[in-house]
């Protein structure tokens, strides 16, 4: 902190700290539910176009 508010800290810290926000509450992470498509996509697009 005494060099300008900067964290230096191992990954070991920075996965302690991480964890305890998360156990507190003040932080979750952003979970993306996938698939992003609710069907197939069609054969014509699946289906190579000559070159």
């Amino acid at each position: 902190m005494e060099t300008g508010d900067a964290w230096f800290a191992t990954l070991e810290e920075i996965a302690r700290h991480v964890a305890k926000c998360r156990a507190d509450g003040t932080w979750s992470p952003r979970i993306e539910h996938l698939p992003y498509l609710t069907e197939p996509l069609p054969t014509s697009v699946m289906t190579p176009r000559p070159s």
